[in-house]
């Protein structure tokens, strides 16, 4: 699966200016390997642009099948048009958050699975862990927490992993995923270890919190 950037070509580099001062050198040499290290399918691009919301903003996902609630201050990137909805403070190069859904038979297409209304947590946890590492440039993932949970009231995993980039830095991504009779949800969260994962975790927990399965 490929970024935004490379789906839609060049030039769509964000805009905005990191907030703290490690956020100039982290945009410039953290290269991230696929965004929101997506696994569902991106639909065709919709026009660039960023969206942002003043205050916190319910928001429905284009499937009409969960809603979150995005906080405020934060923008929404635009070319991720239908199957996901990602977010950023200070750049996609600094902290991505995702919420995406796909039905069951598109759930894990890289290593050709689908999920099940019927599995445990347990099982997709397993199968996203493969999905990532099957995209090549994931290497070296590291799973740190693997851990039942909750998503909207359904039972879910937590999973927190880390890897290193091209560049030798540490980036993590925590992710909470959970399953019903529609398909396969997922909250996905990635900046670098140093300084920004733990700054905006809060974030992402509070916009987990705020799903609501439909």
């Amino acid at each position: 699966m490929r970024t935004p950037e490379q789906r839609c070509g060049r030039g769509t580099e964000t805009p905005i200016r990191a907030r703290a001062s490690q956020g100039a050198s982290l945009r410039a040499s953290v290269r991230v390997p696929l965004a929101l290290i997506l696994t569902f399918a991106l639909s065709a691009c919709a026009p660039i642009g960023w969206q942002r919301y003043e205050q916190a903003t319910e928001v429905e996902h284009a499937s009409k099948n969960f809603k979150v609630t995005l906080p405020a201050n934060w923008v929404r990137y635009n070319q991720a048009q239908r199957d996901v909805i990602i977010i950023t403070r200070d750049g996609l190069r600094v902290q991505q958050i995702m919420a995406a859904y796909a039905p069951h038979d598109k759930a894990f297409d890289k290593i050709k699975k689908i999920s099940a209304e019927t599995m445990l947590p347990a099982e997709l946890a397993e199968l996203q862990i493969a999905e990532m590492k099957a995209l090549g440039n994931l290497s070296n993932l590291e799973v740190l927490e693997n851990t039942p949970t909750q998503l909207g009231g359904l039972p879910a995993f937590h999973v927190l992993t880390q890897f290193k980039n091209n560049d030798g830095l540490v980036l993590k991504i925590e992710m909470v995923g959970a399953v019903n009779a529609k398909g396969y949800y997922l909250m996905q969260y990635q900046a670098p270890d140093l300084h920004f994962f733990l700054r905006d975790r809060a974030a992402f927990q509070n916009i987990a919190a705020s799903f609501i399965p439909q």
